[in-house]
């Protein structure tokens, strides 16, 4: 199984941002054919080192990771988080 594990600073967390870009973050659940499993949180932390959203996504494999990055509603969905996000952080990994 592949991991990717995304960590979302959006440019407004204190506006109606945070829930648009974790309801586009959520809508691609069952929609994407490549993707086994997704999650999404939203932080509650104060500490200034946090980050806003985290997207938790599995994979069976590294060619279905690459479907979903070509996958059309996908790429809506990173549009969107473009136009919302302040940074970006992602880590890749195999899973045991």
């Amino acid at each position: 199984m592949i991991k990717r594990i995304s960590l979302f600073k959006l440019k407004r967390p204190q506006s109606d941002d945070l829930e648009t870009a974790a309801t586009a973050l959520r809508s691609m659940k069952g929609t994407i054919s490549s993707l086994l499993d997704i999650e999404v949180g939203v932080n509650f932390s104060q500490s200034p080192a946090a980050y806003d959203l985290v997207l938790n996504m599995t994979f069976k494999d590294v060619a279905a990771l690459r479907q979903f990055e070509q996958d059309p509603f996908h790429l809506s969905v990173k549009k969107t988080m473009i136009e919302l996000k302040e940074n970006r952080v992602v880590v890749d990994y195999q899973s045991e």
